[in-house]
């Protein structure tokens, strides 16, 4: 066994800042400890050997404590005394089967999607990640740095999704040089470093959550704007690579006039469009009981369900979870299991999900390590 010491990463795959949390590797397999002295209080069981995952206490670290042969002899004897090997247990749930649709995670950067990985008990077929919007140059570095090389690593057998800014803080607004061709250059060589990292059918996630108000891209009324600005980027990028796949993706709005106003003025086009995506979180309002859920977030998923079948295309969650306490977010198993039979119901036309699971926003959107919301990451890893 080694250990080693990382950082959470933000969605970008930048480091975070403080001090690191421990990982101990074995066998290609992870563990996370915050606190090297700390026993585990949970325990899962790989094969016929045993390895604990402490329920850790924060994400600060431990890194004055020493690994020593001793110390990890304390965590097998501590295995050994509260596991039965054969069995899978954490919080007293079970890992739930591979899902039928293409399902991931976000924010595993830096080999952690075997960490992910091992504690939902199912391998993620889908991978997200973010582009930056600080500027062009800072965007490329996605399509070209580690972080792109990682993401081409994984390949095989995924579905990979990048969320592509349409602008960038440093062309704020100026949908109408987009629109004529300003900035080609750009989207050439985003479908150019694609190709040459060998992954030509990734889905350019163009513009994500264009109806908010936080983004360089954000709409604000000018819908012929932002149409004709994605759909030059779309065409310049199909004539460098004719495989990528575009993903037109809004952020969740519970007003079915907002809903309706989305489709019939921001819809850039089916001709431009191959999945239709969404993020969707547990907030303003977050699902409080299943007749909030009836009322307000089953309406909205049915809705976009509805207008992708109807124009014969796909559905995808690149981002979805827990969300904001300021907008009411909270430790929700309920949300959790109402999403999972969504997927499940309409697993025909789900593209791709993957689950919100970074600290860039605060910890409430975690689902692992599960101390911030360990019901709801029961509920999860249970179902996944």
């Amino acid at each position: 066994m080694k250990l080693a010491a990382t950082r959470l990463h933000r969605r970008d795959g930048t480091r975070t800042e403080g001090r690191p949390v421990h990982r101990a590797e074995e066998g290609g397999r992870f563990l996370l400890l915050s606190s090297p002295s700390r026993l585990a209080t949970h325990t899962r069981v790989f094969n016929e050997s045993c390895v604990c995952l402490p329920l850790v206490d924060d994400l600060s670290g431990r890194p004055d404590v020493k690994m020593t042969a001793s110390f990890f002899a304390r965590i097998h004897r501590s295995c050994l005394a509260v596991a039965v090997c054969g069995a899978v247990t954490l919080q007293g749930t079970t890992a739930g089967a591979q899902p039928t649709w293409p399902s991931g995670m976000s924010c595993y950067y830096n080999g952690f999607i075997r960490t992910l990985e091992g504690w939902r008990g199912s391998t993620f077929t889908a991978l997200h990640g973010w582009a930056s919007m600080k500027n062009w140059k800072d965007m490329l570095v996605f399509y070209s740095g580690p972080v792109a090389r990682e993401f081409a690593a994984y390949r095989t057998g995924r579905v990979l999704a990048i969320s592509t800014p349409l602008l960038t803080e440093e062309a704020k607004g100026q949908f109408d040089a987009c629109a004529r061709g300003h900035f080609d250059w750009v989207w050439r060589e985003v479908a150019a470093r694609l190709t040459r990292n060998g992954v030509p059918n990734t889905i350019i996630r163009l513009g994500a959550e264009a109806n908010g108000t936080w983004t360089p891209y954000s709409i604000n009324g000018n819908y012929a704007g932002f149409k004709a600005c994605f759909r030059r980027a779309v065409s310049v990028m199909r004539s460098v690579q004719p495989q990528l796949r575009f993903e037109w993706s809004m952020n969740r709005s519970v007003y079915s006039s907002k809903l309706n106003t989305l489709v019939t003025q921001a819809y850039p086009g089916n001709d431009v469009v191959d999945i239709i995506g969404l993020s969707f979180y547990d907030n303003w309002p977050a699902a409080t009981s299943q007749s909030v859920w009836d009322s307000s977030f089953k309406p909205e998923l049915d809705f976009w369900a509805t207008f992708a079948r109807n124009n014969g295309k796909k559905l995808a969650f690149g981002e979805w979870g827990l969300g904001d306490p300021r907008g009411g977010a909270f430790d929700n198993p309920l949300y959790i299991k109402n999403m999972h039979a969504f997927f499940s119901r309409n697993r025909d036309i789900i593209a791709y999900e993957a689950y919100y699971n970074c600290g860039s926003l605060g910890t409430s959107y975690l689902v692992y390590p599960e101390q911030y919301n360990p019901r709801a990451a029961a509920t999860y890893r249970n179902l996944w």
